[in-house]
């Protein structure tokens, strides 16, 4: 892996850990403590798309509270996945 990817992981890992609500670092920490690394440059920058969503949103799809349709990005739907199925 390039040193540019390997950076970009870094950061986006940061970014999972301190979201801003300890239930989203939670998560998206876990999450990206276990994936970013597998991920390819398409997908890193699927994430960072994602991070960039407003906490409450994001909160609301990875609860379940609303729905992620097939045509949200397939990473969110990982992520609502991994939430699903982890006892954080």
């Amino acid at each position: 892996m390039n040193g540019y990817l390997q950076n970009k992981i870094k950061k986006l890992s940061y970014q999972s850990w301190h979201r801003g609500t300890r239930e989203l670092d939670l998560v998206l920490g876990a999450f990206s403590d276990k994936y970013l690394s597998t991920f390819s440059e398409e997908e890193l920058e699927e994430y960072a798309l994602i991070l960039k969503e407003n906490d409450l949103k994001l909160w609301e799809w990875i609860s379940g509270k609303i729905p992620v349709y097939h045509s949200e990005p397939s990473i969110l739907q990982k992520i609502c996945k991994f939430y699903s199925t982890k006892a954080i």
